[in-house]
């Protein structure tokens, strides 16, 4: 009977960790969301078109914050550009969340980014435990994985980087 309790609790346990886990398609579509970002940072209107180019829609924009999202609203890449508060210097930050996505999965998505950065890793940070900072294109970036961002729409890890305009 202890064999039988014990590989049911196994089997419930292996069960709710896949089903907390970021669906293959919605990690790919984060992948590309990534891809794109990473393909034309800093430049937020080049961003915006290979947002669209790759099946994202403009779910929201306020001035600053442009966020697309895939039709589903499962996947959601985020871009910005912030100032500094004497507004001398400026830098442009790329977001990607995907739905149900952990901070393991966060961290391969990252990958592709840290390795195009020749990325080190960095300090943990109390929000940001898993951080790098590398090159990319010439200037210093910082990126992280987000355990649990505050996005009303998407629940799950996100990744994030950062470059001086």
């Amino acid at each position: 009977m202890r064999r039988i309790a014990l590989a049911l609790s196994v089997m419930v346990a292996s069960a709710t960790s896949a089903a907390a886990q970021a669906r293959d398609e919605n990690l790919a579509l984060g992948a590309a969301g990534a891809q794109a970002c990473a393909a034309h940072l800093p430049d937020t209107r080049a961003m915006s078109k290979a947002m669209a180019a790759v099946g994202f829609q403009l779910k929201e924009a306020n001035g600053q914050l442009k966020l697309y999202t895939d039709p589903g609203m499962r996947v959601g890449v985020a871009f910005t550009t912030l100032r500094s508060s004497n507004g001398t210097s400026a830098e442009t930050a790329c977001f990607v969340a995907v739905d149900r996505m952990t901070p393991a999965q966060g961290r391969a998505l990252i990958q592709p980014w840290v390795q195009a950065a020749n990325a080190r890793p960095v300090a943990p940070t109390r929000n940001m435990p898993d951080r790098w900072q590398g090159t990319f294109k010439g200037s210093t970036v910082l990126m992280g994985v987000l355990p649990t961002p505050h996005i009303p729409i998407i629940r799950g890890a996100a990744i994030v980087a950062a470059v001086p305009n």
